[in-house]
């Protein structure tokens, strides 16, 4: 589906190896956010994510399976 004001995304295939995968995660923010799976959470059915922010920092989250959706080229 296509954000009005962020990339063009999809559902995330089934549970899986998600590692490196580009998604979409909105958290409390109503914009989407580009950020990066980096690992497995401790957490069942949660993902570490990364990604770099303004200044060039990385920023890290951890996100639910079901609150993240995959970006599309």
């Amino acid at each position: 589906m296509k954000t009005a004001d962020g990339p063009t995304t999809q559902p995330l295939p089934a549970r899986g190896k998600l590692y490196g995968m580009r998604v979409v995660f909105r958290g409390d923010s109503p914009d989407p956010v580009e950020w990066t799976v980096l690992d497995r959470h401790p957490l069942p059915g949660h993902w570490w994510l990364h990604r770099r922010d303004a200044l060039g920092s990385w920023v890290t989250t951890f996100a639910r399976y079901n609150q993240l959706e995959q970006v599309i080229d």
